[in-house]
């Protein structure tokens, strides 16, 4: 893990800090969402101590570059003084082994088995980082369609969006069970997945996709 920027003594924030304009309802939901925590789920950092931790990551990138102490101490203010905040992910996993900065993926549904699970896999790792996910299911051909390797037909966007769904909800209820640790190693799962799906104006799906968003909506 990188050494933390100080200016001047360990956790000193710069002369223009501006904690005091964290309100309290800010500073729990830090607590309980944001800062690295013991194994006993107690908090193991103060707001100094997240905006140095992120500013050293996002400061060094893949390669540190030569002007990295200026970066560091530059972003570092920007965040300590709420001039900027990054999104969660990175607040969550910048000087961590996981790395994950990113917050939102596009992941593409593939018209086959392999492909379909595939989607859910690659989105289930995402969701373990804290990330969220976008879902294409146009490539996915329509109910009833002829299906040649199998014989049979298809059962649609409908009946693997329910695949979906549930693989997004599953992943929530593990990462909630797991208290967040101040190893860099361990995953923050700190903010609640979520997923999104969109589908190309055909006709006979999308009419039974609205009716089942209509009938049955769901908190993913």
């Amino acid at each position: 893990m990188l050494e933390p920027y100080t200016d001047g003594e360990k956790g000193q924030a710069p002369e223009s800090g501006a904690s005091q304009l964290l309100t309290e309802t800010a500073e729990t939901v830090l607590k309980r969402r944001y800062y690295l925590k013991d194994q006993d789920g107690n908090p193991v950092e103060n707001w100094e101590a997240l905006c140095e931790r992120v500013g050293n990551a996002v400061a060094a990138g893949k390669r540190k570059p030569k002007n990295y102490g200026a970066l560091r101490k530059r972003f570092y203010e920007m965040m300590y003084n709420l001039e900027f905040l990054p999104n969660s992910p990175c607040l969550m996993n910048a000087g961590t082994d996981l790395g994950q900065l990113s917050a939102c993926f596009v992941l593409p549904v593939e018209d086959s088995m392999d492909g379909i699970f595939t989607a859910v896999r690659n989105g289930a790792l995402v969701h373990k980082t804290g990330g969220g996910t976008g879902y294409a299911f146009s490539r996915l051909r329509a109910k009833n369609s002829s299906v040649q390797s199998t014989q049979g037909v298809a059962s649609g966007p409908l009946s693997f969006a329910a695949v979906f769904d549930a693989a997004t909800e599953t992943i929530w209820g593990y990462c909630a069970s797991i208290i967040p640790t101040s190893s860099t190693s361990s995953p923050p799962n700190r903010n609640r997945k979520s997923s999104t799906t969109s589908i190309s104006a055909w006709p006979s799906p999308t009419c039974s996709w609205r009716r089942s968003r209509w009938a049955a909506p769901t908190s993913s």
